[in-house]
């Protein structure tokens, strides 16, 4: 990440997002195959054939960003001739994500990056009422045939509801409990924490006898980071999350769309899931993140 900032903006970045689109259309095409059950059963296409966790829902995610900066490409798109190519490569990497990718988190992601693009860019005309008619119908079309993803976000609500009653929930609801448990760990030491790396051993304390005794993650950084480092800890970090998105406004254009799409997609993920401490999405997080920060100076922070 350091090496390419150090080289600062330039044409790189552009021929960098035509990479990172192509990788997302190979991907959504694995995607498709696997639907057809013609993609070879070999260890390189494992995360494509099986959901297998964190590798699977980076894989969700990575699509959700491409196909947010996919839309504002199209939006910015000069020559008109080409727009159906654009629309087309969108539509193919979006349906992949919302039908196959079997990751709630990267369908959320992908919803608030197009409501980012839809508030920061459309006007009142009759283009950008089609475009959000466009959005309203794959959605719907989405909710009605992704029964995966239905039944997934079904029972997810009826698992709060179940937790908040003290009835039983399913193994997806069982991070209601971490959270639960989380948040009395957070309120023994609220501002400073208990100290690096002792989420583990003082959630084994807290959680003797149930079923998440074992775990190793609260799948929640804000959480996680609260009961080791404090809300103070966590404050510093949240500091970090609205530079960023300030630097992103600031800079505009391409550059502030694409750091602003990472900046939410890095935000709600941690919500979720281990975003700033698991390699499998830190690499290609730094890696993405480099491409909007080449050529950012201290003068786009100094107001922030």
């Amino acid at each position: 990440m350091l090496f390419f900032i150090s080289v600062g903006s330039g044409d790189w970045q552009k021929r960098a997002v035509t990479a990172f689109f192509v990788g997302a259309l190979y991907a959504a095409t694995l995607y498709y195959l696997n639907l057809l059950q013609i993609l070879p059963n070999i260890e390189i296409f494992a995360n494509y054939l099986v959901y297998r966790g964190n590798k699977s829902i980076l894989l969700g995610i990575l699509l959700a960003i491409a196909a947010g900066w996919m839309l504002y490409e199209m939006a910015s798109l000069t020559d008109r001739r080409w727009l159906w190519l654009r629309v087309s490569a969108f539509l193919y990497v979006a349906i992949a994500l919302l039908f196959l990718a079997k990751t709630r988190t990267a369908s959320l992601i992908f919803v608030l990056l197009c409501l980012l693009f839809f508030l920061k860019y459309l006007t009142m005309s009759w283009r950008s009422v089609l475009w959000i008619l466009g959005f309203v119908l794959l959605l719907t079309v989405t909710w009605l045939s992704a029964s995966n993803l239905r039944l997934r976000t079904i029972g997810t609500i009826d698992d709060i509801n179940a937790f908040s009653q003290g009835q039983q929930i399913s193994d997806d609801g069982i991070r209601l409990e971490m959270y639960s448990v989380t948040s009395k760990i957070i309120a023994e030491k609220p501002w400073t924490g208990h100290g690096i790396a002792t989420w583990p051993s003082q959630y084994q304390k807290h959680a003797k006898g149930l079923p998440s005794e074992g775990t190793r993650t609260p799948h929640n950084d804000y959480l996680f980071y609260a009961a080791e480092i404090g809300l103070i800890g966590l404050a510093a970090l949240l500091w970090i999350w609205l530079t960023q998105l300030t630097v992103a406004w600031k800079i505009g254009g391409a550059p502030g769309m694409w750091l602003g799409m990472l900046g939410i997609a890095i935000m709600v993920g941690g919500m979720f899931n281990a975003i700033l401490r698991d390699a499998v999405f830190g690499m290609p997080f730094m890696v993405l993140l480099a491409i909007p920060l080449a050529g950012v100076t201290r003068n786009h922070v100094r107001a922030v």
